[in-house]
This record gives structure tokens, C-alpha cells and sequence, in this order.
């Protein structure tokens, strides 16, 4: 699974009109969770030069011939790599700014190894690349893999994974937009964990909220076979962007033996097409540090 992947669903889920201010606040009133209050950290657009240069470059990037070239070449393939021959759709989740504030260790040389699950063409760990000696990544979109490989970095089919070699090797793990749409998002969970180096590894976590779970086939929409314990905290059941984030933290990560330190709300942009410059939908990125039983 790719983030690049969302590519997939732009005129389905990303649905906010361009011209909307971008949402970052939370509404408190609407958790009665104390100790997550805390931890959420704000941010905004108006502080934040990354998001600002990105949001101007979905103007100037807008061409008809790629939506063209994308949409004859869907014919042939997913989206996901039309979008990678055609250089179209690609996605903002957070700055290095941002990432910075979350984990504050970022800003030290050396930093060891870092795991990207569905790391989708490779921008968003360009980031933080420099910072860690080794890069290794996981994606299913052959196109993607090629333009991962060409950065120097490793890169494994999701199904190829040799997670066994790779326990408890990882300083940071990365898993932005994955688990909305992964098959078996609590095995996912409880793989990436096992993961991270103990004591001083992290999990980054980003997740569309409110919960709407899918996995694309082709150009279906399958339920997955696995289902996190949402309750009616969901799209479906027109939860609240607060509410789901209660729901999934303390009934499906906390369960899993995660400690939450920090968390935000970020928009995640999509670029957009003729229509519109650019998407956005509401991501919950979460710094999830395991518990040493």
C-alpha cells in the first residue's frame, strides 16, 4: 500500500473545495479524554513555509496535459502509477518543521535506521533522509519502487518484507495514510512495533480521520478482512474528527502496547487537477512510543 495511493480516491474522499481554510484546530469540548488533551500540540499554516511553498506550487503545477495523459493512462494501469510516469497527485502530510517539533530528536545528525511503510514516491522521507544511515522502504506501486530505488534507498514490495531480519532495528518508522487502507490494519499495527528499537525508537502515525476503511482492488472498493474496533466513531457514522481519534487510540493502539507522547491535526493536501489546485482531508499524526513489557 502507497500513500500516493489516496491519488486513487482524490474525487471520492478529497472533497473540502480548495478556496476552505485548512483545518489544523481540534475542538476539545467534543473529547472527554484529559490525558490526550494534553498532548495535542498546534500548529498552522500561517507559521509554516513548507506548507506555504507547497500550497502555491499546486497553482503552478496545474497542467491539462497530465490530467490528460493520467486519465488515457489509466486505461492501462492504477492511477497510483499513471500519477508516477505522468508526475501528478502528489501529497503534503507534514514539514520538517512540524516533524521537528513532534520529535524533537530530529534535529540531531545520525539518528540510526528509518523505516517508510508505503512510502509512495519518496518526498516526504526526502525530508528526514539525510538525518539516519539507513533507509529502508516499503511500497507496491512498481512505478514508485523505481523512483525509491533511483534515491538509493531499499525498498521492498509490501508481500516481500523480510520483517524478521528487521526487529527492533528501526530508530523511526513511518506509516502516513496506510492503515485506512490496509487489509489488516491491526496486524499492521503490531507488526510495525515489533519494529522499532526499544526505548529510544518512535512510530510515526498519520490516519485519515473520521475512520473510513477500504482496500482497493483494481478499481473496486473491498471492506477489509480485518476491522479495528471503531464503534460508530466513523465516516459512515458521522463521527466527529475528535471523537474517532478517542476511539481509535484507546481501543485499538493503546490496546497494543503504544504509549501516545504527542499528537496533531494536519491537513493532508493532495494536488489537485483542472478542477481544483489542490484536496485536503484531515490527518491525525500521532508520536506512538512502544511499552517495554
Amino acid at each position: 500500500m502507497s500513500r500516493n495511493k489516496v491519488g486513487e480516491i482524490v474525487h471520492s474522499s478529497f472533497t473540502v473545495p480548495h478556496n476552505q481554510r485548512l483545518i489544523y484546530r481540534v475542538n476539545k469540548s467534543f473529547m472527554y479524554n484529559e490525558e490526550l488533551k494534553q498532548k495535542f500540540q498546534q500548529f498552522s499554516k500561517e507559521e509554516d513555509e513548507d506548507t506555504c511553498r507547497f500550497l502555491e506550487s499546486c497553482y503552478t503545477d496545474q497542467s491539462l496535459f497530465k490530467d490528460m495523459a493520467a486519465t488515457f493512462l489509466r486505461n492501462f494501469m492504477s492511477l497510483t502509477d499513471a500519477n508516477g510516469y505522468t508526475g501528478r497527485g502528489e501529497m503534503f502530510v507534514c514539514s520538517w518543521k512540524q516533524l521537528k517539533c513532534l520529535i524533537p530528536t530530529l534535529a540531531e545528525e545520525n539518528n540510526g535506521d528509518l523505516l517508510d511503510i508505503g512510502a509512495g514516491d519518496g518526498n516526504i522521507t526526502a525530508k528526514i533522509a539525510s538525518h539516519y544511515n539507513r533507509i529502508v522502504t516499503t511500497e507496491s506501486s512498481t512505478v514508485m519502487q523505481k523512483k525509491l530505488r533511483a534515491r538509493g534507498w531499499e525498498c521492498y514490495e509490501p508481500e516481500a518484507v523480510p520483517w524478521n531480519d528487521m526487529k527492533y532495528k528501526f530508530n523511526l518508522v513511518m506509516c502516513l495514510n496506510v492503515l485506512d487502507r490496509a487489509d489488516k490494519p491491526l496486524t499492521l499495527l503490531r507488526d510495525l512495533r515489533g519494529m522499532v528499537k526499544p526505548g529510544t525508537g518512535r512510530l510515526l502515525l498519520a490516519v485519515v480521520l473520521p475512520w473510513c476503511a477500504f482496500v482497493e482492488s483494481g478499481n473496486k472498493q473491498m471492506q477489509p478482512t480485518e476491522k479495528l474496533d471503531m464503534g460508530n466513531a466513523t465516516c459512515k457514522g458521522r463521527a466527529t474528527f475528535e471523537a474517532s481519534f478517542e476511539r481509535i487510540v484507546e481501543k485499538n493502539i493503546l490496546p497494543l502496547g503504544y504509549e501516545l507522547e504527542s499528537w496533531t491535526r494536519l491537513p493532508y493536501i493532495s494536488k489537485g487537477d483542472v478542477n481544483s489546485p489542490y484536496y485536503t482531508l484531515s490527518d491525525a499524526v500521532l508520536i506512538l512510543r512502544p511499552v517495554e513489557s
